[in-house]
């Protein structure tokens, strides 16, 4: 579960911005609230949504979390020479050679973390992982360049020869997981999932719908006990789309067709990997059951294609794919970029109040960050001033800053938040200027 993120110098965040998902003093929503998360003693939010104007920085958050999470996946591949893909801040030629940061604080196993490094395109400059296993916050190591990593007594196992196998460009972190060095092992784990949560582009047709739809849909009807159909039948049924329910036709070799990526442990993998998707055909089939008349007038049923359902539809089954598949009913991370894009504003809250804010069967929930345009979840009987966050572009230098509504002096619990937005009170609106007919004529 994710406590804090924070960032500097990377693509619109020039000065270091923080994101916070501790839930304040406010009692109002309290299942809006992980309650003692992990037994740490934390009150954290199940969900922070982003707001700003476009060309803000919001999504950059995004893709912030998403590369922070997958350089630690990736980054002991390659050789001394692979150059580091990460951005600093272009608008301040200061900033053009001078590293990025990135720090998460977070709960693995009901143990609090705090991990970051600094980075540029060549090197890894510093590299920090404490851990606070009994609430006090002990060091596991601490890297700087040109230094020897000086280790904690609590960080186990072999250290010294990883230390030298890890390249100038990847972090230890990575390197020491490789090895099979137990803590590492188990964080590596943990981030590795989460790369998988880190949405940056748009859920939409850039990513293959129809193919993903079916292989995802088809590898939750695998699993033993599955009731996904029904489920997400009875999801649709709710949204007021006519589907009454879906049928899924395949032949019986084609899990072993796709290969092992689609069992166990590496279920998490197989939702993003191109080769299985281009591995399916005319012959995985999923339909969607309507209600229909026929001549005499007698209620029955027609099938239809997922092509031929709606692009809201479909989005609507994309994401209650993605979020099951990736463990919103567990302790996992999930950022969006623009989530509820294409949905009606009535089934975006709907989804998010079903998903996140009620209870679990199991008690367990994650957590979602998601940047959006949609002023009607700007609502006190929907978030807490907490959940709700900024992000505003400085027009004199280009930099984004970041904060939440929970920050703004004398904004009322039950106030109206859409309005006071839309208004500028808040800020992190456009400036829009009067459009001059003139100016296209010259």
């Amino acid at each position: 579960m994710l406590i804090e993120f924070s960032v500097k110098n990377y693509l619109s965040f020039k000065d270091r911005v923080v994101l916070s998902m501790v839930a304040s003093k406010d009692k109002i929503h309290p299942r809006n609230v992980i309650a003692d998360a992990g037994g740490t003693g934390i009150d954290l939010l199940k969900v922070a949504a982003v707001y700003g104007a476009n060309a803000s920085g919001k999504s950059n958050l995004i893709k912030a979390l998403e590369f922070m999470c997958k350089f630690i996946v990736n980054s002991h591949v390659g050789t001394d020479t692979t150059r580091i893909n990460v951005v600093p801040f272009k608008l301040d030629a200061s900033c053009a050679n001078k590293p990025s940061e990135f720090e998460m604080i977070f709960i693995s196993e009901g143990v609090r973390y705090r991990y970051g490094f600094v980075v540029d395109t060549e090197k890894v400059h510093e590299e920090w992982l404490y851990h606070a296993p009994k609430g006090k916050e002990a060091l596991l190591f601490e890297r700087y360049s040109g230094e020897p990593i000086k280790f904690g007594t609590s960080l186990k196992g072999e250290k010294k020869a990883i230390e030298g196998l890890t390249r100038k460009n990847a972090l230890f972190l990575s390197t020491a997981a490789q090895f099979d060095n137990k803590t590492a092992n188990a964080l590596f784990s943990y981030f590795h999932f989460m790369s998988g949560n880190m949405k940056s582009y748009i859920l939409s047709n850039e990513f293959q719908y129809d193919d993903f739809i079916k292989l995802n849909v088809m590898f939750i009807n695998e699993l033993p006990g599955s009731d996904f159909k029904k489920k997400i039948a009875s999801k649709l049924q709710l949204a007021d789309t006519g589907i009454k329910s879906i049928n899924l036709k395949y032949p019986a070799d084609i899990i072993d067709k796709l290969g092992p990526a689609l069992k166990d442990d590496e279920k998490a993998e197989v939702v993003e990997k191109e080769r299985f998707l281009k591995n399916l055909d005319d012959s995985v089939k999923v339909k969607f059951a309507h209600y229909s008349m026929n001549e005499d007038g007698v209620p029955g049923e027609a099938m239809l294609d997922l092509s031929e359902e709606s692009d809201g539809t479909r989005k609507y089954i994309l994401l209650w794919l993605f979020l099951l598949i990736r463990g919103a009913w567990s302790s996992s991370v999930i950022a969006i970029d623009e989530m509820d894009m294409g949905l009606h504003p009535l089934l975006a809250e709907e989804f998010i109040r079903d998903m996140f804010m009620r209870e679990t069967e199991s008690g367990l929930c994650g957590q979602m960050i998601f940047t959006t345009h949609n002023t009607n979840l700007l609502d006190p009987e929907i978030f807490r001033r907490d959940q709700i966050w900024f992000a505003e572009k400085d027009h004199a230098t280009g930099a984004t800053s970041l904060f939440s509504l929970s920050d703004i002096k004398d904004v009322r619990t039950g106030e109206d938040f859409s309005k006071k937005y839309l208004d500028g009170k808040y800020g992190a609106i456009p400036i829009l200027r009067k459009f001059d007919s003139e100016c296209v004529n010259e």
